[in-house]
């Protein structure tokens, strides 16, 4: 038999109200619950196996409690923080429905479709750069008026909150921490400018190599695809190192749009006998947890990812809860992380 509140409310010793207000995060008026009284009643439910019944307080309130988080992907560790940091924000009130589209227009049409018949009571997205579904994200903000929080990448023609690291100061960063090793012919290993963050990473490069005079030593190596599967990154990382090997002269160190393609990277290097980072450093964009292992010490920078979830999720929590806020653009910063795949010449 379902716990209620009225058992909790005579197990910890207080009044029923108290115990709704507490179990909702809520305050009753200006008088305010303590602490200590809240915490209680939280210890009490939990030990009695109390369960909210989400199905009853939806048809009350017309909420479902529940919040669409889509994703690119969850290949690496980036959105596992994104979603831990969203996690910590919302709990226990709201429950994240996670979705995946891989970078698929279909997938991506078809997720958000999904959030809009399960009335979820906002979305947090990560846009995939394909333009046939920026209509749908107009009509979940005007037409269902489902509050919406971006990450990581803007969406064209939609004025919407926005959370991310520093996508231009990560990469201007980087070329400024392998100049001060003494490297002056740096090739950007990166992807097509369909995406706000390849587009400004492209531009920290361009920048800090010009204002370092190294404006005739700048080289660009793209894909379409550079953020996608396994497959495709080992692909592209032996197009990279075979160019490399043509190159005169070749370039002494490789800035990588992303730690997984510098892993693939690291590979064929490794399988072609070039010593990294004698003959060539690697750096990657975005640190994932593998890239402080001691077997790869891969050099990147790194962006509170964690952080990124919890104000993306604030900030949606806010337009659920008062149905108010102006469309806004959190920029997190960067720091640098140097390990062993890059060295002073």
């Amino acid at each position: 038999m379902a716990v209620t509140l009225k058992q909790i409310a005579e197990k910890a010793g207080v009044s029923l109200t108290t115990v709704s207000f507490a179990l909702r995060g809520k305050q009753p008026g200006k008088r305010r619950l303590s602490p200590i009284t809240v915490e209680r009643i939280l210890k009490v439910a939990d030990e009695m196996g109390y369960r909210p019944n989400h199905v009853a307080a939806s048809l009350a309130g017309k909420k479902t409690y529940t919040i669409g988080v889509l994703v690119t992907a969850l290949r690496g560790d980036f959105y596992e923080r994104v979603l831990f940091g969203i996690k910590k924000e919302v709990y226990p009130k709201f429950s994240p429905v996670l979705a995946v589209h891989n970078y698929n227009s279909g997938y991506e049409k078809n997720e958000l479709e999904n959030f809009i018949s399960k009335r979820v009571d906002g979305v947090i997205a990560a846009f995939s750069g394909h333009a046939e579904n920026i209509e749908l994200y107009r009509e979940i903000k005007e037409k269902y008026n489902i509050p919406i929080v971006l990450l990581d990448r803007r969406i064209p023609g939609l004025e919407l909150p926005l959370v991310r690291p520093d996508h231009f100061d990560t990469s201007y960063q980087a070329v400024n921490s392998l100049f001060a090793l003494g490297h002056r012919n740096i090739t950007y290993i990166g992807g097509a400018d369909n995406l706000e963050y390849m587009k400004l990473f492209n531009q920290g490069y361009q920048t800090a190599m010009t204002e370092l005079g190294l404006k005739d030593n700048i080289s660009v190596i793209s894909q379409s695809h550079a953020h996608q599967n396994q497959k495709v990154l080992k692909k592209f990382a032996a197009q990279v190192i075979s160019a490399w090997e043509q190159s005169s002269p070749q370039p002494t160190a490789l800035l990588v749009i992303s730690d997984w393609l510098a892993y693939e990277i690291l590979g064929v290097c490794q399988d072609r006998g070039i010593k990294v980072p004698d003959d060539l450093s690697v750096m990657g964009l975005d640190d994932c947890s593998p890239s402080e292992l001691p077997t790869i010490g891969l050099s990147s920078v790194w962006a509170d990812q964690e952080k990124v979830g919890e104000i993306a999720a604030k900030l949606l929590l806010e337009r659920i809860e008062n149905n108010t806020g102006e469309p806004t653009r959190i920029i997190l910063p960067v720091h640098l992380r140097m390990r062993k795949t890059t060295r002073p010449l």
